[in-house]
Formats: structure tokens, sequence, C-alpha cells
């Protein structure tokens, strides 16, 4: 059986890789579109038409759906099945009985049932990017109503979408705070609902260190813990916990790859 916490770092690596090759498309695709703005002198016109044109700046997400986005979901999608049924095997071999239904409940948590993405579940609205759509679409009024120099709207959208040594772009940023936390919280909301079910107290708080790694993760990891702990957690607070979420959902929080590991009571 695959260790969990293997295939979590080797997923992990995966999509920052595919995140990496998305990120390049998406900022090809922004430049090929700013680069139609209406100009006069190299300088962006204040004019209806520029506006107008600035409506249609949705039609830069809607091919990057169709051309890589989607792509990436079906890919994601699989990833957490493949963690969920990991997960299951992890229970299995330690005695504790799977309910039976753990792959379908993932289905209608992520949306996607078959290898497809539905209409209007999480998977489709993380493909979406609404909170990038709309800060796009902001900037673009802004450069046109201050008569931007077409190089510098083209430069100043760069941190949008085009990450610069250390300095993520806020494409890069959303993908790593969404696409990656959900492989976890999947594979955690479906051992806890395991949990649950087999009314199991203790748990493993399990997974790899990596040099960020939050002091937190760095005090729990490894330790032996019980549900009273989670809730003392979830009372808690640290840098880059997600708040409102179960300890036992979220972990250490955003881009931790530890994981719950249940044990059967003694």
């Amino acid at each position: 059986m695959a260790d969990i916490a293997q295939y979590i770092e080797d997923t992990v690596a995966e999509l920052e890789d595919k995140v990496s090759e998305m990120e390049s498309d998406m900022n090809d695709l922004v430049v090929a579109y700013l680069s139609t703005f209406a100009v006069d002198d190299k300088t962006l016109i204040n004019f209806s038409s520029n506006y107008e044109h600035a409506n249609s700046s949705d039609s830069v997400f809607d091919e990057a759906y169709k051309t890589f986005i989607g792509a990436f979901l079906i890919f994601l999608g699989n990833k957490i099945v493949k963690s969920v049924k990991l997960t299951v095997s992890d229970f299995e071999s330690k005695g504790i009985a799977a309910v039976g239904n753990e792959e379908q409940l993932v289905g209608k948590m992520i949306g996607f049932v078959d290898g497809k993405v539905v209409r209007g579940g999480y998977l489709a609205n993380l493909g979406k990017m609404s909170s990038l759509r709309q800060v796009f679409h902001d900037y673009i009024v802004r450069a046109i109503s201050s008569g931007q120099k077409m190089n510098l709207f083209i430069k100043n959208a760069k941190p949008l979408f085009k990450s610069t040594g250390e300095k993520k772009s806020s494409f890069t940023s959303y993908y790593q705070k969404y696409a990656f936390d959900s492989v976890l919280q999947a594979t955690n909301s479906i051992a806890l609902y395991i949990a649950d079910k087999r009314g199991l107290n203790r748990f493993l708080f399990k997974g790899g260190l990596v040099k960020d790694s939050r002091p937190f993760c760095r005090e729990h990891a490894g330790q032996i813990l019980t549900r009273a702990d989670a809730k003392a957690f979830n009372e808690m607070n640290w840098k880059g916990k997600i708040p409102n979420v179960d300890f036992l959902i979220a972990a250490g929080g955003y881009n931790c790859q530890h994981f719950i590991s249940w044990i059967p009571n003694e």
C-alpha cells in the first residue's frame, strides 16, 4: 500500500509543476489580450471603446478554462479520489472497516463524478477564478481611466499572472491556496467521516516537515492526539491557520502537508 504522506508530498510537487505551466500559458493569454486595447501615442485611450473592451476580460479566463484549466481540474479530481482510496486502505490496514461510500461522497463534495467535473461544483468554481477575474477587470478599468502607457499597462499586470523570483503571482497563489489544500481537506474529511462512524477518538498528526513548516506543525508532528486536543486547537490561533475550518479537516493550515491518521481505540 502506498504511503499517504509520500503520496501527498508527490502530489503537491506535481501540482506545483502543473500550476507553473498554467501560469506561463495564462500570462501569454493575458499579454495577447491587453495588447489589443486602443492607444494613441502608445497611451491607452480613455474612451468608451476601451471600456467596452474591458468588459470582455472574462473571455481570457474562459479561453484558459477551455484550453488548460479544465484538464488541470480533472487531474486534480483524480488525485483527490486516489488520496481517498489510500485513506480507506489505511483504515483497513489497521483493522478499521470503511463505510463503503467514501468515493461517492468525495465526488459529491468536490463536484467530480465518473472522471468529469460537475458544473457548479467545487472544482468547476475553482477553475472559474471569480476573484481573479474581478481583480483583472478592475485593473484594466483603472489603467484606462488614468491613461496608462501601453508598456506599463502590460508590465503592471504581470504580478497577477507571472511569478518573479520568490514572489508568487496572484494566479499561482490562488491555486496553491485552494487547489493544493483541497487534496488534504478532502482526505481529512473522508477520514473524519469514517472515524465518526466507527467512534474513533485518537489520531496521529502525520506528514512531512518542510523548510517553512509552521511552529505548530513542528511541535505536534508525529504526536498521538485526541478529539479533545483537536477541539482545543480550534480555539487557538497561529499564522496560516484556516479560519472557521475544523482542525480535523484543515490540520496545520494553508499548504500544510500534515494529515489526520486515525488509530483504533485502546
